[in-house]
């Protein structure tokens, strides 16, 4: 195992580095063991939004997504943080429907779409943003239909000692490798559980969902049939202009990306059996997109068209507000390097 100081993206303007971000990050094999780390991998972190996969496990294994017929879109949906478009508000509303629930059911508060357009379209209907738009709905959804289908009490699905959260605590349990009890458990922005781990376990975690080794063939399956489903229809798992999307538009299946709230951001290559997870230390989510484009583009074998998308997330240009370059973010030149030098 190789170990590294912290990560560090840089902001430019005109050519001189305006300011910086730091970040820890493990990188693990298929087996889940540590292959590099930057910085403190150890820490304990909440991974937030970035394990909507790994939730999503007792419902697929139940079975859930076979009996409603909650598959595609709808099935990546369920491990989305998404934007609020109409596709997004049709497809919770649709996984709702076919489990006999409404959005009435939904216990994920409310908050306007990301895009202008989606919020200006409910000012123009006389709309507020109900629990659909959320960007936690599809997770949500997904939760209910499971406890639809395993006959639990829709009510107060959100608290941790509900069957629902009770079975996902211990499905992230076994996949990480540490225990998910009320020591470390907060509460999340969607008012779900959220459990606090050390990153190097995100990062295990996420190697052995996209290697299924040491999985039971029957998790070994949903896993699979959830990455695919997130990296066949990436505009579900986020939504337009999201850098989620773009990385999986452009890569398939190659790779599956999700980011989470405070700098979190967690990768997956199964054709190399490698997970990545990332924390930085400010929660700029600008300096965590950048970085994970910077791993993949280091690390994966890209052809010219994929490489020249990824290397545009890995080293955005900053513009301002008359759409002038003014600099741009990237990795600093000795993290780049040692990114390039990983023998992965």
């Amino acid at each position: 195992m190789k170990h590294f100081q912290k990560a560090i993206i840089e902001v430019s303007r005109g050519g001189i580095v305006e300011s910086f971000h730091t970040a820890d990050m493990a990188i693990c094999d298929g087996r889940g063991e540590l292959i590099a780390a930057f910085g403190d991998v150890d820490q304990v972190v909440f991974p937030r939004s970035a394990i909507k996969s790994f939730q999503a496990l007792p419902m697929v294994e139940a079975g859930t997504d076979i009996a409603y017929g909650i598959e595609g879109g709808q099935l990546a949906l369920c491990c989305s943080s998404h934007y609020g478009e109409i596709m997004h508000v049709d497809g919770a509303n649709a996984i709702l429907t076919k489990a006999g629930l409404d959005v009435s059911d939904l216990e994920c508060g409310a908050h306007y779409p990301e895009h202008e357009i989606d919020k200006a379209r409910l000012h123009l209907a006389g709309k507020r943003p109900s629990a659909i738009h959320n960007n936690c709905s599809g997770k949500h959804s997904g939760m209910l239909a499971f406890a639809k289908w395993q006959n639990f009490d829709t009510k107060n699905y959100v608290s941790k000692n509900h069957p629902v959260q009770k079975a996902v605590a211990a499905a992230l349990s076994d996949l990480m490798g540490v225990p998910h009890s009320d020591a470390v458990c907060g509460i999340d922005g969607c008012s779900l559980p959220a459990y606090a781990v050390p990153l190097v376990n995100i990062a295990g975690a996420a190697a052995r969902f996209g290697s299924g080794e040491g999985m039971e063939n029957s998790r070994q399956k949903a896993a699979q049939k959830i990455i695919h489903a997130c990296c066949d229809h990436p505009m579900m798992v986020a939504g337009t202009d999201s850098v989620c999307t773009k990385i999986m538009q452009a890569l398939g299946r190659k790779c599956f990306v999700k980011t989470g709230a405070e700098g979190v951001y967690l990768a997956i290559i199964p054709e190399l059996s490698i997970g990545v997870a990332i924390k930085v230390n400010d929660g700029a989510r600008r300096a965590a997109e950048v970085l994970v484009a910077q791993v993949i583009a280091s690390i994966l074998a890209l052809d010219d068209g994929e490489r020249e998308l990824i290397e545009r997330v890995a080293n955005p240009v900053l513009k301002n507000w008359n759409g002038i370059e003014v600099g741009d973010i990237r990795t600093a030149n000795e993290t780049e390097d040692i990114l390039r030098s990983l023998a992965l």
